[in-house]
């Protein structure tokens, strides 16, 4: 029992810096604009896709330019689709489901709906840490992840684009009445959380396989995060990828792993009913 309660907080901690790189993003888009943008959960599969097409002719090389590619594809998803209609949620959220299944059908269409691409770690090989197996590369996404999270903390406090991105949610009119662009910080959280996706990309896919479904589950990681955290809060999201990341991997190790989106999705639920601002943020409206 002990050696199970070791191995659900280690890897429980490296799944939680995964999500939180994955969801960050995500958090801030929906709390500068007030809407939830379905769509990048299908970012994060078209970067995986990306590295496993890239990794066949030029190897570790695919990583850097998967990070960038994922972050300029959901900067120019912003510029032509979400600029025009930010102003009303509800079209927003219905467009970007529209949006990503498309994307889905597209990949369908040109790779195998039932086949699972895997691709080798950068860095092989494992290593041991109180009796649990971590492969390295899991680790280094970890530690990225972690490292990541606690760099856009420090960001919002103490850099005027970062005070711009907690201040937008605050007051939309107050923003712009004191000179802030809200299209320009916009711009730049949608391509800053594509980069994060596109890393995301990688250690998700390489651990658990790349398909055509796989952003499934991440938008139900994503949304109940954000759900958890508040809308826009870095705070928020450390606490709630935290709790989210240590109970997958407990459901996942100590009851069944068919349940793990059930249960997830009841914490988001049970949430948004008795904590509808999450832990240190708003909730839209």
């Amino acid at each position: 029992m002990l050696a199970d309660i070791i191995y659900v907080i280690i890897y429980g901690f490296v799944f939680a810096s995964l999500y939180g790189i994955m969801t960050v993003g995500f958090s801030f888009i929906c709390g500068l604009g007030g809407f939830y943008d379905i769509a990048l959960p299908a970012y994060l599969m078209v970067g995986a896709f990306i590295y496993v097409k890239l990794s066949e002719y030029i190897g570790g090389w695919a990583l850097p330019i998967t990070v960038i590619s994922t972050g300029i594809i959901c900067l120019l998803h912003y510029l032509v689709f979400i600029k025009r209609i930010r102003e009303d949620a509800f079209v927003v959220f219905f467009a970007t489901i529209f949006i990503a299944l498309i994307i889905q059908s597209i990949f369908e269409y040109f790779f195998t709906t039932s086949y699972i691409y895997n691709y080798p770690p950068l860095i092989s090989g494992h290593i041991n840490l109180l009796g649990v197996k971590l492969s390295k590369d899991l680790i280094v996404g970890g530690v990225i992840g972690w490292i990541a999270l606690f760099g856009l903390r420090y960001m919002t406090r103490h850099t005027n684009i970062g005070r711009a991105i907690i201040a937008i949610p605050q007051s939309t009119l107050g923003s712009r009445i004191i000179g802030i662009d809200i299209t320009r910080i916009q711009s730049f959280v949608y391509f800053l959380g594509g980069l994060l996706l596109g890393t995301g990309a990688y250690f998700y896919g390489g651990y658990l396989g790349v398909n055509s479904h796989m952003w499934s589950h991440p938008l139900i990681i994503m949304f109940t995060i954000t759900v958890a955290g508040g809308l826009g809060s870095i705070d928020g999201v450390i606490l709630a990828t935290l709790l989210i990341g240590i109970l997958e991997v407990a459901v996942v190790t100590l009851i069944d792993p068919r349940l793990r989106s059930v249960v997830i999705l009841m914490v988001g639920l049970l949430i948004l009913i008795f904590k509808p601002k999450g832990f240190a943020g708003k909730r839209i409206g």
